[in-house]
């Protein structure tokens, strides 16, 4: 019994919580690897490295190719991505092809550097290097002799830009801690644990000022080239070359943080026919140069209305009202501009289940009474509802005492919702814009999965011999229907009668 025993093994059953979890990590990081080489195709698109685009592309595409059931949304996701890089030019001409790099060094170092250089003066191995006046992590480092005081050579620790005077190690670690959604007091103790002299508020200041300056530039760069990548792919479409040209387009917002409490929100208006983006508008609630100005100086004072006399052009804070109108106001925004910025009407809009954007850019009347602004639906979003519903009925009855999820089969497994979920957007899809036909094929694909050998209900399910349905496909065969048992999907009556106030 020993022996039996001690080669026992437990029988395999259903996956552990946690290899479940590590599964999910594992999924998320395969995407997060997919979007991480594609950017670094972007970056190598910019600097115009694609010399040997072909052969370098398909080396990535082999590099990151697995062997797991993901293979071929990463292929599809990347070859859809990649055909986006090449409906654009080359973009060498807005990065430099050779930047410089910079070194930390504990100054210690520079007198066992220079142990054995002598003074040309005293002759005497006195050499050593002081760092003075620190403008922000820029500082004047001297070449001395300690014996005779001699200064040979002096320079900054970076270099200067001739208009801003800002320099650019200053603006290379505000940029750096920007990137990773820290501020200036996450690089105060960056530099108190390497210490080093802290950057204060005003430099820091100072550099973001030059960043979103060059940003922005950079911005109206890349967005012309895309307007006019929108342009020649809708003319070539439609024979014309010139004039305004109407479009359909999608949107949708987003913010900082969920809950509609966030302080920043942003709209993006997406061209359909290329995927590309067209516009952007950033709203923001919050400004900290004015947060800052009123607790020192007084939002009452005198001072702080001169002040901000000559900060309200480029004050951050352009919205006020709640966080959940940011999408209104954004689309309100960039539908006014379409034409002037971009010479294009969008006359079509794609968008989620939320009709308050679309029924506030109707209300504006923007193209005139000849141009009304249709509204298409986006099925993913509509099923995606569905499912939201499903899982709130799960909880509604729970709190009720009733079950209807679980792992009895005909209960609502979250694997059920998934496949019903697709059945439903399918649905959709094959019988648009057929409401009659649309419903009945809904209703047919819920019924479907309620059929039992007792009592079928397959009387809307498609007939012929090319149906879905295995019933209908065996009555037009005249042939015996399989058994109900052998469905994939079930739902018991009791779970139908619970669910279908949902259809």
């Amino acid at each position: 019994m020993d022996a039996i025993s001690r080669r026992y093994r437990k029988p395999k059953g259903r996956p552990s919580k946690r290899s479940l979890c590590a599964s999910k990590v594992q999924k998320r990081w395969e995407k997060i690897t997919c979007k991480v080489i594609l950017i670094l195709l972007c970056v190598l698109k910019t600097l115009d490295i694609l010399l040997a685009e072909n052969s370098l592309i398909m080396d990535t595409e082999i590099s990151i190719s697995d062997e797991g059931s993901h293979a071929g949304e990463k292929e599809q996701y990347l070859n859809a991505s990649l055909s986006k890089l090449q409906m654009f030019p080359s973009t060498s001409t807005f990065c430099t092809s050779e930047k410089s790099t910079y070194v930390l060094m504990n100054n210690d170092m520079w007198s066992a550097l220079l142990s054995n250089t002598k003074c040309d003066e005293c002759d005497m191995c006195s050499l050593d290097v002081e760092c003075n006046s620190a403008y922000g992590f820029s500082t004047k480092i001297e070449l001395k002799c300690k014996s005779c005081r001699k200064i040979f050579n002096s320079v900054f620790s970076s270099p200067r830009d001739d208009d801003s005077k800002c320099f650019d190690e200053n603006k290379k670690l505000v940029e750096a801690f920007l990137k990773i959604g820290k501020d200036h007091a996450a690089l105060e103790l960056f530099s108190m644990a390497i210490g080093i002299h802290a950057m204060d508020k005003k430099t820091f200041s100072k550099c973001l000022h030059k960043l979103y300056e060059e940003k922005c530039s950079f911005k109206e760069d890349i967005l012309e080239i895309s307007r006019k990548v929108v342009r020649k792919h809708h003319e070539d479409l439609l024979g014309t070359a010139n004039g305004v040209i109407d479009i359909t387009v999608s949107y949708d917002g987003t913010w900082q943080k969920r809950g509609h409490s966030s302080l920043y929100g942003i709209g993006i208006v997406i061209d359909i026919l290329t995927g590309v983006i067209i516009d952007y508008e950033i709203l923001s609630k919050y400004c900290p140069e004015c947060t800052t100005a009123k607790r020192d100086l007084g939002e009452n004072s005198a001072e702080y209305s001169i002040w901000y006399k000559s900060h309200q052009e480029e004050c951050s804070e352009n919205y006020v009202g709640s966080s959940n109108a940011m999408e209104v106001k954004a689309a309100e925004i960039l539908w006014k501009r379409s034409i002037k910025n971009c010479g294009m009407r969008y006359v079509s809009i794609l968008s989620n289940g939320d009709a308050k954007t679309y029924q506030h850019l109707s209300s504006l009347n923007l193209y005139g009474n000849c141009i009304k602004i249709a509204k298409e639906e986006c099925i993913n979003h509509v099923a995606k509802r569905l499912g939201t519903g499903l899982r709130n009925k799960i909880l509604e009855w729970r709190n009720k005492g009733i079950t209807i999820d679980g792992r009895k089969e005909g209960n609502l497994k979250e694997n059920t919702i998934v496949k019903l979920t697709n059945f439903y957007r399918k649905a959709i899809k094959d019988n648009a814009p057929d409401v009659r036909k649309m419903k009945s094929a809904i209703l047919a694909t819920l019924f479907h999965c309620s059929s039992t050998d007792k009592t079928p209900k397959h009387s809307k399910c498609p007939t012929g011999s090319t149906s879905w349905c295995f019933y209908q496909r065996a009555l037009a065969e005249n042939e015996n229907p399989m058994s109900h048992s052998l469905m994939k999907t079930k739902l018991s009556e009791q779970v139908l009668e619970k669910i279908l106030p949902v259809y």
